[in-house]
């Protein structure tokens, strides 16, 4: 597998980017619209816009990720650029194209697929990539709707260069002085200049579907053979013709002739020599009367025979092909024609042997190589001894035409910058009391060309405001010839409201204004940021100034920007101006390891310290600050200087310290009240033991029945007693988290039964139903500590008897989950006694509370079984959870996870 894959077409892709302007970019905003767009449809955390670089991969919108660029070695987007098909790897690191990426495995990505962004050319330029950190698939109708996501960002990102293009190419096209016109591959007229129409006089409305063979004239044998040649060659063909128009005079033009690059259309531009033609035949005539101004012309004069062999060359056209007169008749057309140019030779001396005359243009190379481009006008002479032969004159017009070239070209630059630049030209002509505007000043008032502007519609187009502004600027110019340069409010066609500049200059003649003359400016988005900055520079101002803590600001060289006046309170610096002073000039005797924390704040490196302990004069003893340090940007990396905060916590840590010496205080008191609890539990159950082992053991000896009432009494206290000793170590064991669980095997069914059978008796002594639901099938191993979980079960059913004057109460198991090794249990108790109010019903969780003093009257208890069964829950991860109504019942139930075991028998 290739590694570090490269398209075939890599060289052009590069030169697209280029041609696009997409190289070296920064991040643009105006994508992450599709990015987001892209990680929502994909469900992906990160998404990214990337164009894709010869030696590295330059993010343009990044969702969820934060760089810039990326070596193009280290990216999964190369696969995509080098197949330019969407490229997914839904495990990285089961695939071989992933699995050993330096950067796929530190950022841990687990999925990417990525979508090239293809132009109508089929170069892939960049790609839209979804990321996620855990492997998943895609499916069809994601990826397509990526793929109309990625189409829409090709389309936008080359959009802009094929706008200006267009728009410059029309902008050619219609004031060109030269003739342009755009042929089907049938050479059939598909659009023409003004330039052309005019020349020719032609009106491509009323004449659609001409033939230009049929314009130019089909006597034109040159341009009849290049069409025949035109579809096998690639390159730009010259050529020229010589067109009669309809009053009989003839229009001589030199061609250019490009095909576009789908070979779809072709680009026709003419240069009209119709007028250097006619003078060139005036000067060959003249020369032909006077033959003794041969070796005089200025241009290059020549002889030459019909086979293109070299008889005579004027000095001058020596000169310049730096030949001598003995060399020069030595020399063919082909010695001077660059070898490129022979087939046009053959063509030009078929011609002139045929017409006896030819002209057009011809490139010539001199001797030492250097290419000049020549218009010529031959004749065909006969010499005395009847053979014919061609005297030519020409003109060296290369520098004419590099001048033409320059000046399209600066043309072109012009435009461009003013369009760019959004500046257009004004002229008021105050002789003639018009307005001019040009292009780009129509364009930033959104009216269409054929707008013509005067006095009053052009005022029109401000606010009122500056509407009299400008009345009163130009009035001024033009009575004392003031010039102004004011930003105003303009409203344009679109009747948006926009900032723009107005520059104005009056000229004066004879000590009158004629004109005024300027330029407008589209200073909108400049004026809006301005604008922006300036009031976030004053909302920043406030908010330090009135910072409820001490907050400096300082430059990169620690020189003071703005303080809060907290800061001038704190640090006692009301009497001193610190703006633009040094920090360690108004504080000399800053420590070294502070003017460190300064130093690193500048290379990027923030500070904090919660509890900074500091001396401050004109204060009492050491004070306590929540210090942080941090460095501020003028941009993404430029880096602009510190922020220091300080706020003054010495308050907080005297508390702070105060709280914590009570705290110690209480649990010392805790922990000896547990002690004193646990060690009196003890001590009074070893004597109430005897107590009810000797009152069973009188039980059982013949008694009257007072006796036996009696001792039954007694029996009973014991017990309620003892209860209690035992609910109070089990809540100081909680309490002191001295409680461990006992983790051994148990079996369900016989632990419910056991809980069932310690209740039956009371629950039949009040002749209340009790039923017991436990789901069939359960493991009958499970392992937990038994003895606790009965403990909480015998709680719940033993206060559900308690609460309950008739009806059932049930005990429910049932079976949440199960798994290989666990299994999830619901254990509930349900009952039909009295209920709990809503407000009550979290009150009874809390140690010695019972739902109000009269339920504690009326049916005994302490208030700390439930909280104690609560509490052991929560050792064993879970917790009592409560539905009652009052009236109706109530309903406590708990969940826990447990392992269990399959036993053979159960098997």
């Amino acid at each position: 597998m290739d590694r570090y894959p490269v398209p075939a077409n890599e060289d052009g892709r590069i030169n697209k980017l280029n041609f696009f302007n997409l190289l070296k970019l920064k991040k643009d905003p105006q994508f992450d619209i599709f990015a987001e767009t892209a990680a929502l449809i994909a469900d992906c955390p990160a998404a990214l816009i990337a164009m894709m670089e010869s030696e590295s991969q330059v993010i343009q919108s990044c969702i969820g990720l934060n760089f810039d660029s990326v070596d193009r070695k280290s990216t999964l987007c190369q696969y995509a650029i080098a197949s330019g098909d969407v490229v997914t790897i839904n495990d990285t690191l089961a695939d071989e194209r992933s699995s050993e990426n330096p950067l796929i495995l530190a950022g841990g990505i687990r999925f990417y697929t990525g979508i090239p962004l293809i132009d109508d050319e089929g170069f892939a330029l960049g790609t839209l990539c979804v990321i996620d950190y855990q492997p998943k698939t895609l499916t069809e109708e994601k990826v397509t709707a990526l793929q109309k996501i990625g189409s829409a960002v090709t389309k936008l990102l080359t959009g802009k260069r094929k706008e200006i293009d267009a728009k410059y190419f029309q902008q050619i096209f219609n004031i060109s002085n030269n003739l342009i016109c755009v042929l089907d591959n049938n050479f059939i007229l598909k659009d023409v200049n003004p330039t052309f129409e005019r020349v020719f006089r032609f009106n491509k409305t009323e004449t659609p579907e001409q033939n230009f063979l049929n314009v130019l004239g089909e006597h034109n044998n040159e341009l009849q053979i290049l069409i025949k040649k035109l579809p096998d060659v690639q390159e730009e063909v010259t050529f020229s013709t010589s067109t009669k128009i309809s009053d009989g005079s003839a229009i001589i033009v030199e061609w250019s002739l490009n095909q576009n690059q789908n070979n779809s259309e072709i680009f026709c531009f003419g240069i009209n020599i119709t007028q250097q033609i006619e003078e060139k035949q005036q000067l060959e005539s003249s020369e032909r009367r006077f033959r003794s101004f041969f070796e005089n012309a200025i241009g290059l004069m020549s002889m030459h025979d019909m086979q293109g062999n070299i008889i005579s060359v004027n000095e001058k056209g020596r000169k310049t092909l730096q030949y001598s007169a003995e060399e020069v008749q030595k020399l063919n057309l082909k010695d001077l024609v660059p070898e490129q140019n022979w087939p046009l030779l053959a063509q030009y001396l078929e011609r002139v042997n045929d017409n006896k005359e030819d002209l057009g243009t011809m490139i010539l190379k001199s001797k030492e190589g250097e290419k000049m481009i020549w218009m010529y006008h031959n004749l065909v002479e006969t010499d005395t001894q009847g053979m014919p032969y061609v005297v030519s004159t020409a003109l060296n017009v290369t520098e004419r035409m590099s001048l033409e070239k320059d000046l399209l070209y600066t043309k072109k630059i012009l435009e461009q910058t003013s369009a760019v630049a959004q500046v257009g030209g004004w002229e008021v002509n105050l002789k003639t009391n018009t307005i001019f505007w040009s292009q780009s000043t129509k364009e930033i008032h959104k009216i269409d060309k054929p707008f013509q502007p005067d006095f009053e519609n052009a005022l029109g187009f401000y606010s009122t405001e500056s509407g009299e502004k400008v009345k009163s600027l130009f009035e001024r110019a033009v009575q004392e010839g003031i010039p102004f340069d004011e930003e105003l409010q303009l409203i344009p066609n679109d009747g948006v409201m926009i900032w723009i500049r107005l520059k104005g200059i009056p000229e004066f003649e004879n000590g009158v204004c004629t004109k005024v003359f300027g330029i407008i400016q589209d200073i909108d988005t400049f004026k809006k940021v301005y604008i922006e900055l300036a009031t976030q520079e004053a909302m920043l101002q406030s908010f330090v100034a009135y910072a409820p803590i001490a907050i400096a600001m300082f430059d990169k060289d620690l020189n003071y920007l703005s303080v809060s006046s907290s800061w001038k309170n704190e640090f006692q610096m009301y009497d001193t101006d610190l703006i633009g002073k040094n920090m360690f000039t108004v504080s000399p005797n800053v420590p070294d390891e502070r003017k460190k924390i300064y130093r690193d704040a500048l290379e990027g490196k923030a500070y904090i310290n919660r509890d900074m302990a500091l001396e401050v004069p004109h204060k009492e003893g050491i004070q306590h600050y929540n210090i942080a340090v941090s460095p501020w940007y003028l941009s993404d990396e430029v880096l602009g200087g510190v922020i220091i905060s300080a706020q003054n916590i010495t308050d907080s840590v005297k508390t702070n310290e105060e709280l914590k010496n009570a705290k110690e205080i209480a649990d010392t008191a805790s922990k000896a009240k547990s002690e004193f609890l646990a060690n009196m539990s003890h001590e009074i159950r070893t004597p109430l033991n005897g107590v009810i082992g000797f009152s069973d053991l009188l039980l059982q000896t013949p008694l009257n029945a007072i006796q036996t009432q009696y001792l039954n009494y007694i029996n009973e206290c014991g017990e309620n007693l003892l209860n209690i000793i035992n609910d109070i170590l089990d809540f100081s064991k909680i309490e002191s988290g001295k409680m461990d669980l006992l983790i051994e095997r148990a079996n369900v069914y016989d632990m419910v039964s056991q809980v069932i059978n310690a209740v039956l008796y009371q629950s039949q002594k009040k002749n209340i139903e009790l039923l017991l639901n436990i789901e069939p099938g359960l493991p009958d191993v499970i392992w937990l500590d038994e003895t606790r979980l009965k403990q909480i079960l015998i709680n719940l059913l033993g206060n559900a008897v308690k609460f309950t004057a008739q009806g059932e109460i049930e005990l429910k198991v049932e079976k949440l989950n199960i798994d290989d090794k666990n299994i999830s249990l619901r254990f509930s108790v349900r009952d039909t006694g009295i209920g709990i109010p809503v407000e009550k019903q979290q009150d009874i969780f809390d140690a010695f509370t019972q739902e109000n003093s009269s339920i504690s009257k009326q049916y005994g208890g302490t208030g700390l079984g439930l909280t104690i069964s609560n509490n052991i829950l929560k050792y064993m991860g879970s917790n009592l959870t409560l539905v009652s109504e009052p009236g109706k019942g109530s309903v406590f139930f708990f969940d826990i996870e447990i392992p269990f075991e399959i036993s053979d028998q159960s098997e």
